[in-house]
């Protein structure tokens, strides 16, 4: 455990000095809370790294599990320090701040004013924690819950393993991804007119599908649209199984990539919402025809990668658009990417289930399959999705309950609710809510908790659970 602290602890140590190196250069005066920090993580991570040297090289499953909890809120407890020190947010606040970006949500508590730094800082966590969710998923998860679906999303040349060294293998690979992808987006946002240092916060919002409200105007200004451009493409390729990037580019075959069943499916959903949307708003008078074109495919991508940027003022579309890109951010990406939401891959295995049910109940003695694309999904991945599914909705109701004991609206806690599971902050909006801000405490807490229970896969948490009472009851 302490071993892979550590290499975590590096990893965000590291992190620290992009606003360090900022504040330093434009005197600001939060240089010394992110030193102070900075110190702090280091002496924390060389402790680590004394105490973990000796350690086992296979991970159990409760290793794994008791891990996966344990990473979120260390990096959360370290990632609120900024806020705290600099005074813009309070204890609750700050560590409420930490765990949104972390988990990518992209509900801010921060005031618009705040000093450009804590927003930097806001995007390096954001960054982080898209990162940190894509190296679990081909580390850790695999070993815990099997992902339920990930080994079908990519059947061949990814091997997952309990052991260390091939973890660090996998991790390498995928963090190289994840940079490139980052940098790519960078150069978009440089050549779409954004200055230096907001087009590199804008990248790290977009390739982390944290993006939702901020400080910065960054599309629809002067009538300028290249930024949109440069975000709807770096959303569109986020969406994607980043699982694959790292084979696609090997072997120079991107027929390989878009010939995926589950990339297709996906290119067709944000075709077939797109435009319908487009023909919605047009219909309704809204925009003109381009305009609508233009807005539609926008917030389809948006919305399906959870990302969450806004071009306009969405809340005041017809409802039936509203609901379809609700439906968007349930959904989310494809199997292998950042974005929240239920995944693609899953929502095929469970309508070919249904499918194929009602077909058996018309020929009872029929032996067929699911089958998606040229492959035959075992039993045991269809169990797990379908147990996923009932998971994910029944914690989903959960915090809805929980949100409407503190005394908003059936709609508000809708919203909120969604923001927390598929990480889409623009949902609060959408819902009448804007803000977290002025809830008590107390659902700022259970806020915090359920996603990073979302994050962590739901079934890692009632395994972590099933593995403290088995612990009692031995113990009793």
């Amino acid at each position: 455990m302490m071993y892979l602290l550590g290499k975590a602890s590096l990893v965000m140590m590291a992190s620290l000095l992009l606003p360090l190196a900022y504040c330093f250069y434009e005197g600001s005066p939060d240089g010394m809370v992110f030193l102070f920090v900075f110190l702090l993580m280091a002496a924390s991570t060389a402790a680590l790294h004394v105490e973990g040297k000796v350690n086992k090289r296979h991970l159990s499953i409760k290793d794994g599990v008791q891990f996966l909890l344990l990473f979120w809120w260390w990096l959360a407890f370290f990632g609120m320090l900024p806020f705290l020190g600099s005074g813009q947010l309070s204890l609750m606040a700050a560590i409420f701040e930490a765990v949104s970006a972390l988990t990518t949500t992209g509900v801010t508590l921060l005031p618009v004013d705040a000093p450009f730094s804590m927003w930097l800082w806001r995007s390096v966590l954001a960054w982080l924690g898209g990162m940190a969710f894509l190296v679990m998923l081909v580390t850790i998860l695999p070993h815990v819950n099997g992902c339920f679906g990930l080994t079908l999303a990519f059947r061949r040349g990814m091997s997952f393993s309990s052991m260390l060294k091939p973890m660090e293998h996998t991790s390498l690979q995928m963090i190289g991804v994840y940079s490139g992808l980052t940098l790519f987006s960078w150069l978009l946002y440089v050549l779409a007119g954004l200055p230096l240092m907001e087009a590199l916060m804008a990248s790290m919002l977009t390739v982390s599908t944290t993006g939702g409200k901020d400080a910065f105007d960054w599309f629809g200004v002067d009538g300028n649209p290249l930024p949109e451009c440069a975000a709807a493409f770096t959303m569109l390729l986020v969406c994607g199984n980043i699982l694959r990037y790292w084979r696609t580019f090997r072997r120079r075959d991107f027929r390989d990539y878009y010939g995926n069943y589950e990339i297709r499916i996906f290119l067709a959903m944000v075709l077939f919402f797109g435009g319908f949307m487009t023909w919605n708003l047009w219909y309704h008078g809204i925009y003109d025809f381009f305009s609508s074109l233009l807005h539609s495919f926008f917030h389809v991508l948006s919305f399906a990668s959870t990302t969450g940027f806004a071009t306009s003022q969405v809340g005041q579309w017809p409802d039936t658009t509203l609901f379809f890109l609700f439906l968007l951010a349930f959904v989310g990406g494809c199997m292998g990417s950042p974005t929240g939401g239920i995944k693609v891959i899953r929502f095929v295995v469970l309508f070919k289930l249904m499918g194929l049910e009602v077909r058996r109940t018309l020929h009872p003695h029929m032996v067929a399959h699911v089958i998606v694309g040229q492959n035959s999904v075992s039993q045991k991945i269809v169990e797990r999705i379908l147990s996923f599914f009932f998971l994910y909705v029944a914690a989903f109701f959960l915090f809805v309950l929980v949100l409407c004991l503190s005394g908003i609206s059936m709609s508000e806690a809708v919203g909120m609710a969604i923001a927390g599971f598929t990480s889409l902050g623009t949902s609060l909006g959408l819902a009448g809510k804007t803000s977290f801000t002025e809830m008590p405490d107390i659902i700022k807490v259970m806020g915090c908790l359920f996603m990073v229970f979302a994050r962590m896969e739901i079934f890692a948490v009632l395994l972590l659970i099933q593995l403290s009472f088995g612990e009692i009851r031995k113990r009793w």
